[in-house]
């Protein structure tokens, strides 16, 4: 009998050697492919008391300080005095972040001909535990944008335009900051350690995104993304289904995963098979998130706060305009609908990013039952074209007039209005949320 219930618990339990794991290394360090735009500036008094090297023309010096980390228990800013030279720029960073720029082993120099360069902030106690500042003479834009899109922050002469250099300097209370050429750097954070992993029959991007900036890779704050759309991106704050928390069960082409080991400082991860369901863990609290932060701005922002309401629905209820491909529309075409009227564009990140949700809600909701029209404030077409293209876009859109950004009293970016069915009532948010348009369409 003994023997008998041993086989059955040997047959019946399943071996862990059959248990299929994926190795990955991950040895490159990048930024994200966000893109997001952060500029550093360089003004004439440092933000801090620092002690600095003998012999250094103090009038030729300019003193800035890079974000490097969201760890509480470190200083968040890293200070760095710049001199610039005909072929280069003599960068002398803290980078043991203690206010003494003598003893880090002499600067570095930034070629005047490179775009970027990048330095380490290691852990004392820890050498392998760093994180990587990158600095860029010139933004790193995403692949689909083109090079003309780079003259909306820095002019043909390499000075940052007026309306960054006059947003970054109020930041640093310059409120005279011009923004000339040889004062800032765009700087990003190597957060990502990167690599590939083949999972089945297919290869993918992989990388872990130290979310505290702290040059570890296996806290609780930090996520495993992974490239399933194969676009070559490794994104955050935009496509939520390839971004996982770390012990939480993801799906990949119809196989449930897990990370099975990651070591500490993000060299190596492993992902292990599993007949777990998948647990959306991210995906779930980030649209838990936007649902709270949606229903806050709902009730701050009121349609009749702006103008009187009877007046703004007659507004609405007139538009009409011509649709980029040149179709003649007017919103009483959809008198039957709820019609969104969504106000974005191409320069705006926001907007960018909640697209996802706008297709979400074109697919989710029955034939007939909703009409979303794009209102486009657009300072590139060819682009914003080419994001509609991109993203499978398939309402109207149309360009936003200042007579239309006016009379709706459209004061930022993205702005949603939602139309009720007869043009009777409407509700007005920033920010969409699928979950807040299925409380009011039944």
């Amino acid at each position: 009998m003994i023997y008998l219930i041993l086989f059955a618990i040997a047959f019946f339990s399943p071996l862990q050697d059959n248990v299929r794991t994926y190795r990955a290394n991950l040895s490159r360090i990048t930024d994200l492919d966000d893109k997001e735009i952060h500029v550093t500036l360089f003004l004439q008094e440092p933000s801090e008391d620092l002690i600095l090297p003998k012999g250094i023309d103090i009038d030729a010096a300019l003193f800035g300080s890079v974000f490097y980390t969201n760890d509480s228990n470190e200083d968040a800013g890293i200070s760095i005095m710049r001199i610039n030279k005909t072929d280069g720029d003599e960068l002398y960073i803290d980078l043991n972040n203690d206010e003494d720029l003598t003893n880090d082993g002499g600067p570095i120099f930034f070629d005047i001909n490179e775009n970027s360069t990048s330095f380490d902030i290691a852990c004392e106690s820890s050498p392998r535990q760093k994180t990587k500042v990158i600095l860029r003479r010139k933004p790193e834009l995403a692949e689909f944008v083109p090079d003309s899109m780079m003259l909306h922050f820095i002019d043909s002469d390499g000075n940052l335009q007026e309306r960054f250099a006059r947003l970054y300097g109020m930041s640093k209370g310059a409120f005279d900051y011009e923004g000339k050429k040889g004062t800032f750097y765009f700087d990003s954070i190597g957060h990502v350690r990167r690599g590939t992993i083949a999972l089945r029959d297919n290869e993918y991007q992989i990388g872990i995104f130290d979310f505290n900036n702290n040059g570890l890779f296996d806290e609780d704050k930090d996520f495993l993304l992974v490239d399933l759309n194969m676009d070559g991106e490794l994104i955050y704050s935009g496509d939520q289904s390839e971004v996982f928390k770390l012990n939480e069960v993801f799906q990949i082409n119809g196989t449930n995963y897990k990370v099975a080991s990651l070591s500490k400082y993000g060299e190596i991860v492993e992902l292990q098979e599993t007949n777990k369901k998948p647990s959306f863990d991210f995906r779930n609290e980030a649209a838990r998130r936007r649902e709270k932060i949606a229903r806050k701005e709902l009730k701050q922002i009121n349609v009749t706060a702006d103008t009187n309401k009877t007046e703004f629905l007659k507004t609405l209820w007139e538009l009409q305009f011509e649709t980029l491909d040149g179709d003649l529309m007017k919103l009483k075409d959809f008198e039957g609908n709820f019609i969104l009227l969504n106000f974005w564009g191409e320069w705006c990140k926001p907007c960018i990013e909640e697209i996802p949700e706008l297709v979400k809600i074109s697919e989710h909701f029955s034939p007939g039952k909703i009409q979303i029209v794009g209102f486009l404030n657009s300072s590139n077409l060819d682009l914003s074209r080419t994001i509609i293209q991109k993203y499978n876009m398939s309402w109207p859109q149309t360009l936003a007039t200042k007579e239309t950004i006016e009379q709706l009293q459209i004061h930022s970016w993205p702005t949603n209005i939602l139309l009720f069915p007869g043009g009777k009532d409407c509700i007005k948010m920033s920010f969409i949320n699928t979950k807040i348009l299925q409380d009011y369409i039944k």
